[in-house]
């Protein structure tokens, strides 16, 4: 089922700049550069309207699907997400929230948190069957709620983490 998205159509990937907008992807698209979303600004929401991006490039190694560091209050939502080597990537990134996304076949964290606190990441689907799921180190107040986990590694990995609430 595809949702349509409302705000700022994007139809390939890009940096998003904007404080305050709110970006809508049109269509799914194929990747085979390093990065797909760099989220350059705070306040920014990432719709991804039902649709995928998926790596194909000859090397995932440092390829992220969403990469957000030093921003707050981003959201990413609706989106479909594989192969990349992190498909969301938040450095020291704060008061965000990571729901309705469908992530597989990452090859080292579906979802990393580095130095990222009271976020709030829920019903997203993560399948894989090379990497763990969500990965938190060293942030705190993070909430990780009702999220579909199916791995052979770690689902959840807390690592200096604390008082995160997960459920």
């Amino acid at each position: 089922v595809l949702l349509q998205a409302s705000g700022t159509p994007i139809q390939s990937c890009s940096t998003l700049s904007t404080a305050g907008a709110v970006y809508s992807l049109q269509n799914n698209l194929t990747v085979n550069s390093q990065n797909c979303y760099n989220i350059t600004a705070d306040n920014i929401t990432l719709d991804g309207g039902g649709y995928y991006i998926n790596f194909i490039g000859s090397s995932p190694a440092g390829s992220y699907g969403v990469f957000a560091s030093g921003r707050r209050n981003i959201t990413i939502t609706n989106l479909g997400i594989s192969n990349f080597e992190h498909a969301i990537y938040l450095d020291t990134t704060n008061e965000s929230i990571i729901t309705n996304n469908i992530i597989n076949s990452s090859y080292l964290a579906e979802v990393y948190l580095n130095r990222s606190f009271n976020n709030s990441l829920s019903n997203n689907d993560l399948i894989s069957v090379s990497s763990d799921g969500i990965v938190v180190f060293s942030g705190s107040l993070n909430k990780i709620t009702a999220n579909f986990i199916n791995f052979t590694y770690n689902g959840i990995l807390l690592i200096k983490s604390q008082n995160s609430d997960v459920s």
